[in-house]
């Protein structure tokens, strides 16, 4: 419940519609290398492998209306950690070359819920 009260406007508005069973998964952790002679940082992605559940949810906005069903990926790494990782596609993680659009321990995942 901790991530929903930092996203959401009115976190006692919530509505849960569907909660998905878990699914093997994995995200990836980036971690950036900043060249001193140039404006761009390389990126490395690290696997981290778990369980994804996808949530469809609804919830007020900041002015009191409800904004409509949407759908939230979770994930479970295998010690136990929960996120919420940022949704990209794999083509966005082949070029491995970066400007301000990874940050350092951002995780990232390449299946998000649908």
């Amino acid at each position: 419940m901790e991530h929903w009260k930092v996203i959401l406007k009115d976190p006692e508005s919530l509505q849960l519609k569907t909660i998905s069973a878990p699914e093997k998964s994995a995200i990836y952790k980036a971690t950036v290398k900043d060249h001193w002679y140039d404006n761009y940082s390389d990126v490395e992605f690290t696997p981290i492998y778990g369980h994804r559940i996808c949530a469809v949810y609804n919830a007020k906005n900041s002015f009191g209306g409800y904004v409509g069903w949407k759908v939230q990926t979770f994930f479970i790494d295998r010690d136990g950690n929960f996120s919420a990782p940022t949704p990209t596609t794999g083509d966005t993680l082949s070029g491995m070359h970066s400007r301000g659009t990874f940050y350092s321990g951002m995780l990232i995942t390449t299946s998000p819920c649908k």
